[in-house]
């Protein structure tokens, strides 16, 4: 038996070929495709022909070439729709795999994502406590990362501030000290009235210029209760010269 050309000799064989010869070829090869329904029904006539009996010897000879063609076309479309449905169980199976790789891919994403910014968040309220903590040291508490505590936390290690930290605790001191500034200085500009004497006192320096004496000072402090008293009753000269009278 003569060894079966390669795919390389079959190349080569048709490259050398002509194009008349070609053509000449691809005719010779030609099959004509049916569909599997088609198929079957030719297969079901052929056992009927031959089952009957009634077949001339030339036309047996012509069926059962028929039958071979129509059996080996049968057997090609179930090996070619068990390949496809094999294949496509295989695709399946690894469309759901991937499918279930991308989700889990999906989730450990958000979850990493989630992660990333909690570690992200807790980096920044560490670097805020670590300016709260120099804040203090200034006399100044704010609480800047909003936790309900100024300064470090327990167990946290203070740090040294970086450039852009220091400059912020810097300008926030600077504003501090300025806001106090103003308002000492507002203070100190704000003219204090002086205090009006009560009218005992300015009757009793009218009579005596000299340096009053306890006893005035005594009766300047009753002034408020004087005033209640109707201004018809308050005649000055007796409540001064009234020891002297009796």
């Amino acid at each position: 038996m003569a060894d079966e050309p390669t795919f390389a000799q079959q190349q080569v064989t048709e490259e050398t070929l002509s194009e008349s010869d070609k053509i000449r070829k691809r005719i010779a090869d030609y099959k004509a495709q049916i569909t599997p329904n088609s198929l079957q029904v030719i297969e079901v006539m052929l056992q009927q022909q031959l089952s009957s009996g009634l077949l001339k010897p030339g036309d047996l000879d012509a069926l059962i070439i028929l039958r071979d063609d129509v059996n080996k076309a049968s057997i090609d479309y179930r090996t070619q729709l068990e390949n496809a449905q094999r294949r496509l169980t295989e695709l399946a199976t690894t469309e759901a795999a991937e499918k279930a790789q991308a989700e889990e891919a999906k989730i450990r994403t958000i979850i990493d994502s989630r992660d990333a910014e909690r570690q992200r968040r807790k980096g920044v309220e560490d670097r805020l406590a670590q300016m709260e903590a120099v804040l203090a040291s200034h006399g100044i508490s704010m609480d800047l990362n909003q936790d309900g505590q100024i300064g470090l936390a327990e167990g946290q290690v203070a740090d040294e501030l970086t450039v852009e930290e220091q400059e912020r605790v810097d300008n926030i001191v600077s504003v501090d000290k300025d806001n106090i500034a103003e308002i000492q200085q507002a203070a100190l500009a704000q003219p204090v009235e002086p205090k009006r004497p009560s009218r005992a006192f300015s009757l009793a320096r009218a009579m005596n210029p000299e340096e009053p004496s306890q006893s005035e000072i005594m009766q300047d402090e009753l002034e408020p209760i004087l005033h209640s008293i109707p201004d018809e009753l308050l005649d000055a000269d007796e409540l001064l010269d009234g020891p002297e009278a009796e």
